[in-house]
């Protein structure tokens, strides 16, 4: 790939949760399966037995060795083959409680990234939500966030209806998870629903710092696309490094006090257009030492430090302005 293309590798790569599937379990030593409550031991495997985490760290860090950049641990949920009738590991010869507990499944997937981390610094590992699942996780799971472990958290499940998630209000969430927690979320979406405004690319863009895109059905939407990969890529430091401020829900802000420069998304949910007039001080609200700037993007009026942008936006639709 990297000779032929000049491209990385990322591999989707499952833990011990879906390890029982087209018989993957087959392929890890006995010591590393799990034993229900009677003793029997079962097909999947233990994600905090020695055995398994010597085994999937000496496999990963072959594969980041050979190349691959990234992992995205998946299939990681603790607990997850409750749902068939089981229920975490009474293995008392792995030396965890019997049963396991949730701290210690955690535990475990730290260790399996710390241990990656050691030989290949680089690589970058993204952690699915562990306890819950994906569509109602539990959090925040802060002591995972140690130096060496995970790089990067999963955006929830967003990643199917991407624009409908938006407009229903679920996404909503990751505009809070911004404004209260650091920690860098990485999302894969499909844009086949999105519409030409490109609302939902420019959602995920500004509320997830990881950021990959797919899909295409609608010609005008995918040039409509094309496009605004090209704003973004213009601008991807603000998203991926840049300090994210909330003015509301739809008000996004992203600064590099660096360069004394902001970017702000703004976001119409609604099926009506809307002007919409957005006031702050650019001390105050971003941190910027600035009195003379300029703005692209929207109409403006200043006093002071003080600022006032004024946008019209489509239904459903977004816009952003350039402050420098």
């Amino acid at each position: 790939m990297k000779t032929k293309y000049g491209l990385d590798v990322a591999l989707h790569t499952p833990l011990a949760g879906w390890t029982d599937q087209a018989g993957r379990n087959a392929t890890y030593p006995e010591k590393a399966h799990r034993k229900d409550r009677y003793g029997m031991v079962l097909v999947d495997v233990c994600m905090a037995s020695p055995a398994y985490l010597k085994t999937k760290t000496e496999r990963l860090i072959e594969l980041a060795k050979d190349g691959a950049v990234f992992f995205m641990f998946d299939g990681d949920e603790y607990g997850r083959r409750e749902i068939s009738g089981t229920s975490p590991c009474y293995d008392p010869s792995h030396g965890h409680s019997v049963p396991l507990t949730r701290e210690e499944h955690g535990r475990a997937i730290l260790k399996l990234a710390r241990d990656i981390h050691k030989e290949c610094p680089n690589v970058l590992i993204e952690l699915h939500p562990f306890l819950g699942s994906c569509f109602y996780p539990s959090m925040p799971t802060y002591y995972l966030h140690e130096p060496g472990g995970p790089d990067e958290l999963r955006a929830f499940e967003y990643m199917w209806y991407p624009l409908w998630d938006l407009i229903y209000g679920k996404s909503i969430s990751l505009y809070y998870y911004n404004l209260a927690y650091g920690y860098p979320l990485y999302i894969h979406i499909d844009l086949r629903n999105d519409n030409e405004q490109v609302l939902a690319f420019w959602w995920y863009a500004s509320t997830c710092r990881h950021l990959g895109v797919g899909g295409k059905r609608d010609p005008k939407v995918w040039e409509a696309h094309k496009q605004a990969m090209k704003t973004y890529k213009r601008l991807k430091r603000f998203y991926t490094q840049g300090t994210f401020y909330g003015l509301d829900e739809t008000v996004h802000a992203h600064t590099l006090a660096d360069e004394e420069k902001a970017i702000i998304n703004v976001f119409n949910l609604s099926e009506k257009p809307e002007t919409r007039e957005i006031s702050f001080d650019l001390n105050f609200a971003f941190r910027l030492k600035a009195y003379f700037f300029e703005v692209k993007g929207a109409t403006f009026s200043q006093n002071g430090s003080k600022v006032t942008l004024r946008f019209s936006l489509p239904e459903k639709g977004t816009a952003i302005a350039e402050i420098r």
